[in-house]
């Protein structure tokens, strides 16, 4: 994994950004930092759902990734199940627009809804914690006007928009290594993260097993190192509350190449 899929982010701004994010989950409960989500977005063929494979490498294969549509009507056991690591939902433009907003509030709100048990007893609220990511065609916004819905601030905050096209006229990438291509690329790395997964996340939980009496201070004091250089002191609260999901992420890349496991420079 280190040698086919991570060499392969360096350079690469969004492949970083994502994997990043994958490290970050496992960090969500001693950083205390809410769940969040990170939404890709982007025309067709820019490369997305290979980088939400590459993410997902890091805890699992092919088959790890959920599907929007398939997931909205069982949000509740797939968050549950997902919960303290990464949730992958591909492709937001299957899902209801009538529904999202209020998935995505639930998915970072970290709890499900209350319910009646047959005996009219309160059955127990399931929650969660994690970091979900997400790709599209379209934005969370306009996914919800096609039901005449408009997103609430809250939404939007739990969920940031990430632009696909990483500006250098090869979708998603940056650079493309030694490929001749962007597809070329793409299809290397589809191949390999179904070779190659799961490691990566093992390796980063024994280090952070090693390390635990320590992660929470040593967490707290990088986050906010990093959310220091990444925010404005005088920024509006919605604003230092995302700036603090991305100095998370950053966190996570960091800890995760400090441990050994992407073989990244640091920084």
């Amino acid at each position: 994994w280190n040698q086919q899929v991570a060499a392969y982010c360096r350079g690469n701004s969004r492949l970083l950004f994502f994997v990043s994010a994958a490290f970050a989950s496992l960090l969500l409960n001693h950083s205390k930092v809410q769940s969040f989500g990170l939404h890709m977005v982007g025309s067709s063929s820019t490369g997305k759902s290979t980088a939400m494979k590459v993410a997902a490498s890091v805890f699992g294969g092919s088959d790890y990734a959920q599907s929007w549509l398939a997931t909205h009507s069982s949000i509740e056991p797939t968050a549950q199940k997902y919960s303290d690591a990464l949730l992958v939902l591909d492709e937001l433009g299957q899902v209801d627009g009538k529904v999202v907003g209020d998935i995505v509030y639930m998915l970072a709100n970290e709890k499900g809804k209350a319910r009646n048990t047959p005996d009219k007893g309160n059955r127990k609220i399931t929650t969660w914690r994690e970091i979900f990511i997400t790709d599209g065609e379209i934005t969370l916004e306009a996914k919800m006007a096609e039901a005449g819905k408009k997103p609430k601030a809250g939404q939007e905050i739990r969920m940031s928009h990430i632009r696909a096209d990483a500006g250098k006229g090869l979708g998603v990438f940056d650079t493309l290594h030694s490929f001749s291509d962007g597809s070329a690329l793409s299809r290397h790395l589809v191949s390999m993260v179904q070779q190659y997964h799961g490691t990566a996340g093992l390796a980063f939980v024994e280090w952070l097993v090693d390390s635990v009496k320590s992660l929470p201070e040593m967490l707290r004091t990088a986050i906010d190192d990093t959310n220091n250089k990444l925010c404005p002191t005088n920024a509006h609260g919605q604003v230092k509350r995302v700036s603090e999901f991305f100095s998370l992420v950053a966190v996570g890349g960091e800890l995760a190449t400090a441990a050994g496991v992407t073989g990244w420079a640091d920084g």
